[in-house]
């Protein structure tokens, strides 16, 4: 039989792998910021020169957005990175949060407000707002307008669903789709907006899931639990 010894042994080894993986995550974090913060500066310098290239304006233009593509994976690097940070939670009005957060979108997003009024929880502010634009700008690029936003109360937090109206996607890409690099359909990107959202929400200890939506369409859910 194992005696205070080895169990003291075993859990000496357990925290030690901890701070390990902890450590070797934090330094694949901080590769990846500076691989992307140093790309940043020679890509804004080349969009800058293609501006003025003395090329026909229709080669320039397709520089010009290839060269902002790449922009917008490296800023998709970024928010992957450090969406695990740790913003402080702030107790914050919901319903009126989310209210603002829409009206402040373009057209074709349409905030449908809760019959019952929302809890206050603790929220990242920034966090959340970056996870529910992904998921906006997710619905844009592969689903159809418009885009409906709605939240509700639960017996234990709030359900926050952001849907599209386009073709949905296959029921076995449901759960893959979330993953870092995974893609579904075309569009721009690495494949990194859903996966941010998934940190994002994992830190609220959360849960975030995809489904089809019964009359097409696809719908991502959020639920934020109230704090214990």
């Amino acid at each position: 039989e194992a005696g205070p010894a080895d169990l003291r042994r075993l859990a000496e080894r357990f925290n030690q792998t901890l701070r390990d993986l902890h450590r070797l995550w934090k330094e694949r974090e901080m590769v990846l910021v500076g691989v992307s913060h140093d790309l940043r500066t020679p890509l804004t310098r080349m969009r800058l020169s293609a501006e003025f290239l003395p090329a026909e304006e229709e080669a320039r233009g397709e520089i010009i957005a290839n060269i902002q593509e790449m922009d917008k994976v490296i800023h998709q690097f970024l928010d992957y990175a450090r969406s695990g940070e740790q913003e402080p939670l702030v107790t914050t009005d919901l319903g009126l949060w989310l209210k603002m957060f829409i009206l402040r979108q373009q057209n074709g997003v349409v905030w449908h407000p809760p019959a019952a009024d929302l809890p206050k929880l603790p929220i990242q502010e920034v966090g959340l707002a970056r996870a529910l634009q992904n998921l906006i700008d997710n619905a844009q690029s592969h689903g159809a307008a418009p885009i409906d936003v709605s939240a509700e109360p639960t017996a234990d937090g709030v359900l926050i669903r952001v849907r599209d109206h386009g073709p949905g996607i296959a029921e076995t890409e449901l759960e893959t789709v979330r993953v870092p690099f995974a893609q579904a359909g075309k569009g721009g990107g690495v494949g990194l907006g859903l996966a941010i959202v998934e940190r994002i929400v994992a830190y609220h200890h959360g849960r975030f899931t995809l489904v089809n939506a019964s009359g097409g369409g696809l719908e991502a859910r959020i639920i934020l639990p109230q704090p214990r």
